[in-house]
């Protein structure tokens, strides 16, 4: 019982991690665009190039994440090397 549990609790706090990650990617890249934008005059435009940027930065950590922790499977996997 106590197996499952730390598996339930490490899957919780991956997803965890991974909807923060895509949340902070999202705001920075829009606020920061929206302060280019206040700057330069050129409202939305650059908030929404600054969107996209933060979804693709999130989406790309996420992807990260992903490889990190299939990695790490797969090296549970292999028996020991002599």
């Amino acid at each position: 019982m106590g197996s499952n549990r730390n598996n339930y609790s490490s899957g919780l706090g991956f997803a965890s991690k991974v909807g923060v990650e895509m949340a902070v990617s999202v705001c920075i890249g829009s606020y920061g665009g929206h302060l280019v934008d206040q700057y330069l005059g050129t409202e939305p435009w650059l908030m929404l190039l600054g969107l996209i940027l933060g979804m693709a930065a999130g989406f790309l950590s996420i992807y990260t994440a992903f490889q990190a922790m299939d990695d790490g499977n797969d090296k549970e996997d292999q028996p020991p090397k002599p």
